[in-house]
């Protein structure tokens, strides 16, 4: 993994012998050659200047990069992770990238890998409809498996190889081959196509096969007339419900954890979605929750203008990995 380089503890150098000069020279004429070869045989005030001034182009110095990605823990909203990435990125050369994929950080390895894919793409827009690398997305869907140890649903994985793009930073799902979700007996609600949802005196009942929840009301999205108006999914363990309720934009939703034996909601965090601006028109959108079995629970999801992943410590809600295509 990538660490980002550190000076030694002042105290373990300052009582070190310094070397002779005629030391430094042999270290600086090993590391330089015929450079410092030249610079050592000059008078003795030229010597003086010259070696500093090759000690200090040569010790190892913080990047650009590397500043800009201490600025990652002070982000508080998810739009701010799309600015972050778009200055990130816009300075980074090849080898930076490589070294970003290996990044300890899983949210921004799983980004920098989807940053090659997009870079596949025109960064202006033309007369048609472009594809992103196929053989590039294939490799971010088997790097986002191996990196996060984790099995895609295939309907994500099928919209996100089957992606298109009208520009670089314009880049959409494609279709699947099926529809997730479909409009329950609640005007404005949906929910997958396996399951159900119903409302009895403003209870909300969310089943799927043998399995049933009441969800928390202070979960739930209404309109000001009283009406529920937000799509659900859930994912069912022997002990914990996991819920996602969000629209049909892409905008970033609630994602909670209900006990099934006392029916009290153990945490409430948010998933960072795909889109944070104005937008009109018809959308759709659909997300499956996937618990595993050492203690996270993953939320894909996908819309008209875009698809993400958020992972999440499913014993308190914390979030472990967020990408988005469109930060």
């Amino acid at each position: 993994t990538f660490v980002p380089y550190r000076r030694a503890p002042h105290n373990n150098v300052m009582h070190a012998k310094p070397p002779t000069a005629r030391v430094l020279k042999q270290r600086l004429s090993r590391r330089l050659g015929d450079h410092c070869r030249y610079v050592a045989g000059e008078s003795n005030m030229h010597n003086l200047f010259g070696l500093a001034f090759i000690l200090l182009a040569t010790f190892p110095q913080t990047n650009e990069v590397d500043e800009h990605l201490e600025k990652y823990d002070n982000i508080e909203y998810s739009h701010e992770y799309g600015e972050f990435y778009r200055s990130l990125f816009s300075i980074c050369k090849a080898d930076d990238f490589s070294r970003l994929k290996i990044h300890a950080n899983d949210s921004i390895a799983t980004q920098a890998a989807w940053e090659t894919v997009a870079l596949t793409v025109p960064e202006e827009g033309g007369a048609k409809v472009y594809r992103p690398d196929k053989n590039n997305l294939n490799w971010f869907i088997g790097f986002f498996e191996g990196r996060n140890q984790i099995s895609i649903p295939n309907r994500w994985k099928t919209v996100v190889i089957d992606a298109r793009a009208n520009r670089r930073n314009n880049i959409y799902p494609g279709e699947p081959k099926d529809r997730p979700f479909h409009r329950t007996e609640i005007e404005g609600v949906t929910c997958p196509v396996t399951a159900s949802v119903t409302e009895k005196k403003r209870v909300v009942t969310y089943t799927e096969g043998t399995n049933s929840i009441v969800i928390p009301e202070k979960l739930l999205d209404r309109a000001d007339s009283g009406d529920l108006w937000c799509n659900i999914s859930c994912a069912f363990t022997d002990k914990k419900c996991f819920v996602a309720i969000h629209g049909d934009v892409g905008y970033s939703h609630a994602v909670a954890c209900i006990d099934r034996k006392t029916k009290d909601v153990d945490w409430e965090s948010k998933a960072c979605g795909c889109w944070w601006g104005g937008a009109s028109g018809q959308h759709e959108s659909w997300v499956t929750l996937v618990p595993t079995e050492d203690g996270r629970v993953f939320c894909f999801g996908s819309a008209s203008i875009g698809f993400y992943a958020h992972a999440f410590d499913s014993s308190n809600g914390k979030t472990l990995l967020q990408f988005s295509n469109n930060y």
